[in-house]
């Protein structure tokens, strides 16, 4: 989700919180409420 999400850079996610809840630091950030409409890739 934080790789489409256009608001990456000024939030960042949070490895820490997504290390802490599924032991996966590469999983998306369990706080964040943002759901992007539909899924655009960066060019």
């Amino acid at each position: 989700k934080c790789g489409i999400c256009e608001y990456t850079k000024v939030c960042g996610g949070c490895r820490a919180r997504a290390y802490e809840a599924t032991g996966n630091y590469l999983e998306e950030e369990p706080l964040c409420s943002y759901q992007p409409r539909k899924a655009r890739p960066h060019y």
